[in-house]
């Protein structure tokens, strides 16, 4: 869709009011799969708090400057929302040149509610929440971070190898109980 650096899929960790990547990918994986940030805050944060997309952004607004590699300088994010609800936020950060045209804006648009519905059914399936270690988590972080990052109108991938993929098991569950909305 666009040659982007680096992607993340981040979930709401409801009881820390933050947000931690599921499901990193590209050249600065390392970094992006340590953050964690406040919602509401930061550019992420912002667009998950606000349900707005934010295209060609500064990815200062995202990584701090003392972790973020000089040469990724442009973020853009997505919500993915489903049933009204913000189920995660796709994030991806790319350098000078790597902005977000506007008819990849729309295609990443136009994936979005497949995206969102594909994490939500996934997410929602067990009652003790959110846990990156589960299978069917794994799974769905990475089909949906495929989806969204290797389709395309023309048919060709991204220029992302998603067999790099990696997903964080963190130590802690992310608690997202299937009853309860992330955010509304």
């Amino acid at each position: 869709i666009a040659p982007f650096d680096t992607a993340a899929i981040f979930v709401l960790d409801t009881d820390a009011l933050e947000l931690a990547p599921i499901a990193t990918e590209g050249n600065a994986q390392a970094v992006v799969q340590q953050m964690r940030i406040p919602l509401a805050e930061r550019l992420t944060g912002w667009v998950a708090a606000y349900r707005c997309a934010v295209w060609n952004s500064d990815a200062a607004l995202d990584i701090d400057s003392a972790f973020r590699p000089s040469e990724l300088t442009l973020a853009s994010s997505i919500p993915l929302i489903h049933n009204d609800t913000v189920i995660a936020v796709l994030t991806a950060y790319g350098r000078r040149g790597q902005d977000v045209s506007m008819a990849q804006r729309r295609t990443l648009e136009n994936l979005a509610p497949s995206v969102s519905a594909a994490l939500s059914e996934a997410l929602g399936r067990g009652p003790q929440g959110i846990d990156g270690r589960r299978s069917e988590i794994q799974d769905a972080a990475i089909s949906a971070l495929e989806a969204a990052l290797s389709h395309s109108e023309e048919g060709s991938a991204s220029t992302i190898t998603l067999t790099r993929l990696r997903i964080i098991a963190s130590d802690r569950v992310l608690s997202a109980a299937s009853s309860t909305p992330v955010v509304q």
